[in-house]
């Protein structure tokens, strides 16, 4: 199978300066150092293999990734929005306010692995860039609004991490893709990177660039992107995953990601939220006994919850015991309490003590997350959960 070697430069459009973007998004200085193709080497996972030429399969959730204009990459966000470059045209100093402009002309917005015959075609009509505050202009990123919602059979706006997930880390593994180099199909640009813990809170919004793959930053660490790859999205953790920026090379911070600003930076956090909300998602993913609250006190129940969604929030647990089926709306418990704020993919577990008469009992535990106290919805089987709890006999502790 063929991959790319690492690159070296990305596009030749990413590094002019600010207000120099051509009107013609066909000029060929939008074509990246195409490198060579090496032939003997294998694709790094079967999910980028399958990422690749005539095997990327075309559905719903893969759709999301599109072609923009016939140029750049984007990523469906909301039915009605997608996230791509700033450097894709419209780097234009009267768009850099956090609202929503009229582009000069519509732009397609093609939806499939061949943008060459597309599944569907969107038109764009409106742009959004964030908050210009001061040189260099770090947030390569731009959202732009489609006249006409995107039917969900045709795909699946991509959930968008807003906040550092909690599972981030030095080996974490994010994933790529594009419609780079000339090729008519998407294809996975890269994976990996060992820099997300090497930026000052205030940079948030962006990753240093360096050329040296052993460096902090992002460089060259056979990530393959090329010219056309601009926008696409940044996947946590596979090739479905939600997105946590867009792919760009705007010296000296490198590729584009979300945060809450701060140092003089515009929040991208807040910019895009209020253009595409994104939510949190808890679930109780564990319920068991959780020791006494002392010698001769009560026992105790442990709540594990967890954020599966893709903003920082933090939720209500309420907890009823010795039920012989789920609470129904209305229900409420004198046993509740707040999470922390967790971040996406975080995980807290709060301890209840309950009454001395369930010690050395079994009884079922039912559990539910909420952001409000008790049951509030007819069918909470989203975030609720129940277990067989063997309660501690905390006399004899």
């Amino acid at each position: 199978m063929l991959r790319r070697t690492a690159f070296t430069v990305i596009t030749a459009l990413s590094l002019l300066p600010l207000g120099c973007v051509p009107a013609d998004l066909e000029d060929e200085a939008y074509e990246a150092d195409a490198g060579e193709w090496d032939e003997s080497a294998e694709f790094e996972t079967s999910e980028q293999a399958i990422e690749i030429g005539a095997n990327d399969v075309s559905n719903a959730v893969r759709d999301a990734v599109v072609n923009v204009g016939g140029v750049c990459t984007g990523t469906l966000i909301a039915n009605n929005v997608v996230l791509t470059a700033m450097h894709c045209g419209f780097e234009n100093r009267a768009y850099a306010d956090g609202n929503w402009h009229d582009l000069p002309g519509p732009i397609n917005v093609n939806f499939g692995p061949d943008r060459a015959r597309p599944r569907h075609t969107a038109v764009a009509t409106r742009v959004s860039t964030p908050t210009y505050v001061a040189a260099p202009w770090p947030e390569d990123i731009a959202l732009l609004l489609l006249r006409d919602p995107v039917p969900a059979a045709i795909a699946t706006p991509r959930p968008v991490l807003v906040d550092r997930p909690a599972g981030l880390n030095s080996t974490s593994v994010i994933y790529q893709v594009g419609y780079g180099g000339g090729r008519n199909r998407r294809s996975m640009t890269g994976r990996g990177y060992s820099d997300w813990t090497s930026v000052p809170p205030q940079l948030m919004n962006g990753f240093v660039y360096t050329a040296d793959d052993r460096g902090p930053g992002i460089g060259d660490r056979d990530t393959n992107i090329e010219g056309g790859d601009s926008g696409g999205p940044m996947l946590f953790g596979s090739v479905t995953g939600p997105v946590m920026g867009d792919l760009s090379h705007w010296n000296p911070y490198g590729i584009a990601t979300f945060g809450p600003g701060g140092g003089g930076r515009p929040s991208i956090r807040n910019w895009i939220n209020g253009k595409a909300p994104q939510r949190p998602d808890f679930r109780i993913t564990a319920i068991q006994r959780y020791g006494c609250t002392g010698s001769g006190g009560e026992p105790m129940v442990g709540i594990t919850v967890k954020n599966e969604g893709t903003i920082s929030a933090r939720t209500r647990v309420d907890v009823f015991l010795a039920r012989v089926a789920a609470p129904v709306v209305g229900d409420s418990s004198a046993l509740n309490r707040l999470s922390n704020v967790l971040a996406p993919g975080g995980t807290q577990t709060l301890s209840f003590a309950v009454s001395r008469d369930y010690q050395a009992r079994t009884v079922r535990v039912d559990a539910i997350a909420d952001t409000l106290r008790g049951v509030t919805e007819s069918n909470e089987d989203n975030n609720r959960n129940n277990a067989s709890v063997a309660f501690e006999d905390c006399r004899f502790n």
